[in-house]
């Protein structure tokens, strides 16, 4: 079964009308489900540059990026920060050599 692939056009339409008639809900779901790298450090256990690594490294991606170098803003999908932090801690657990 193929996806249907909708063109830029009628994405766009689409959020419009959404921003448009259920604003409070759409910001609702933007802060319930989007979050900071600094709120991502607390799902991944991670220091902010082994983020980086992980953004880097394809392992995390940013749902959403705006702006260059320092400026430079990424929001990522709480659901994926999850799943990435639940992988990476079994990751280190079987790295680990027994006692």
């Amino acid at each position: 079964m193929t996806e249907k692939r909708y063109s830029s056009k009628e994405v766009d339409s689409l959020l419009f009308s959404l921003m448009k008639t259920n604003r409070k809900e759409f910001q609702k779901w933007l802060s319930d489900n989007l979050l900071t790298k600094h709120e991502v450090l607390s799902y991944t256990d991670q220091s902010e540059h082994g983020l980086k690594q992980s953004v880097r490294g394809h392992h995390l991606e940013a749902f959403f990026s705006k702006g260059e170098g320092r400026s430079k803003v990424n929001l990522f999908l709480k659901n994926d920060a999850i799943d990435y932090g639940k992988r990476k801690r079994k990751n280190v657990l079987k790295g680990t050599k027994p006692l």
